[in-house]
């Protein structure tokens, strides 16, 4: 599991597939998240009930996350990461810190609206310095309808996702463009009255619309209206699997 997949499962609390992205915000951090969270846990599973991953994220009064704890593996030590506001209540920083030493720092640029508009990621991933950076655009509702991302090795290497909304401000398309402006693949994503994804269909070429994958998620909720449970089917599976489980505190 890479670096950013894992910083989404953190700051997004869901997979990198299509609803989230590669930005750190407070209002993504409690994305969908009802009443007056306190704590959350998430367990990530393989096959059910072996854990794959965990994360611990802690909130204060305000909705604002104040402590976070991510482990990919039982045996390891874990990723301990260190926020930083403006006096906005902005994240301006965020550090990832494993066994003491830095291994990730992102740091978000806004504009006179407050939108994230760049984020730049130096991190060091196997034996070099790796930086990454994300530009954001939004449309006249402030909606995120594009992240063009830049990642510097030996060659920088672009790439661009495309976001379209329905009426009701949900994310309904995602699109992904190489760096020569090619559509590379399309996923369209359906929700359920709680604005939880239950269904995506991913084509992986869009000159080849045979190839597609389906999956589709059933949530089961806590009386606050956040899901506790995520199960989910794919393409010809012939039953839904746990997935993820969220434990949340509220509060009072």
């Amino acid at each position: 599991m890479n670096r950013l997949f894992r910083a989404l499962i953190l700051l997004i609390l869901m997979s990198i597939s299509v609803k989230g992205v590669c930005q750190i915000t407070t209002d993504n951090v409690r994305e969908g998240l009802k009443g007056k969270v306190a704590t959350m846990k998430m367990t990530d599973y393989g096959i059910y009930p072996d854990i794959k991953s965990s994360s611990f994220s802690l909130f204060d009064a305000q909705g604002y996350i104040i402590n976070a704890v991510y482990s990919d593996s039982l045996q390891s030590p874990a990723y301990i990461w260190k926020f930083k506001y403006d006096d906005k209540k902005r994240i301006l920083k965020l550090t990832e810190i494993k066994g003491g030493k830095v291994q990730s720092i992102y740091t978000n640029i806004y504009d006179t609206k407050g939108h994230l508009v760049q984020q730049n990621l130096a991190t060091n991933e196997r034996t070099y310095f790796k930086p990454v950076k994300y530009f954001f655009k939004y449309n006249k509702k402030g909606q995120l309808i594009e992240v063009y991302s830049e990642t510097y090795g030996v060659d920088i290497s672009p790439s661009k996702k495309v976001f379209t909304y329905d009426k009701n401000g949900l994310r309904i398309i995602q699109s992904t463009y190489n760096s020569e402006g090619y559509l590379m693949n399309k996923a369209f994503m359906t929700y359920n009255d709680h604005r939880d994804i239950i269904k995506i269909v991913h084509y992986y070429d869009v000159m080849s619309p045979n190839v597609f994958s389906t999956n589709l998620y059933s949530y089961i909720y806590d009386k606050k209206g956040n899901w506790v449970v995520k199960k989910s089917k794919e393409n010809n599976s012939s039953k839904f699997e746990i997935t993820q489980t969220r434990k949340i505190t509220y509060y009072q």
